[in-house]
């Protein structure tokens, strides 16, 4: 069984206040049972599901979504978790491009924590696979 939340979370200093965004996908793993991470690519699973995040062109790509019976991969040659595209700062609307910095795996939780910069307007967002 499988349970998805996708969490971005992007907090931006303007004048003195903090604008946070908060944006939620289901596209996420329930705690997981095993994982490991080589370089920019983490598998995590379940008993019964299996799941391979890597990041490609700054974003995260799910390139594995298996379960335990069949093996039939539901991610097929890859999907890509969307990013946010655009913020709202002082009543403009302004795109944005996601650098990736860093993956953080922590074994005790079976949480992994991609954390994307973006230059202009200077924001950091944490992608988290719990």
């Amino acid at each position: 069984m499988i349970s998805n939340t996708y969490y971005s979370r992007a907090i931006h200093s303007v004048g003195g206040f903090k604008l946070a965004l908060l944006t939620l996908l289901a596209v996420c793993l329930m705690p997981s049972l095993y994982a490991q991470g080589e370089d920019n690519r983490w598998d995590l699973g379940t008993d019964d599901t299996q799941i391979t995040i890597g990041v490609s062109k700054d974003h995260p790509v799910l390139s594995r979504l298996t379960d335990s019976v069949t093996g039939h991969n539901w991610a097929g040659k890859g999907m890509v978790a969307p990013l946010m595209e655009t913020v709202w700062v002082e009543g403009r609307e302004i795109p944005i491009s996601w650098t990736f910095q860093h993956g953080v795996m922590d074994r005790n939780s079976g949480k992994l924590t991609l954390t994307f910069t973006s230059a202009d307007p200077e924001l950091t967002l944490q992608s988290i696979w719990a």
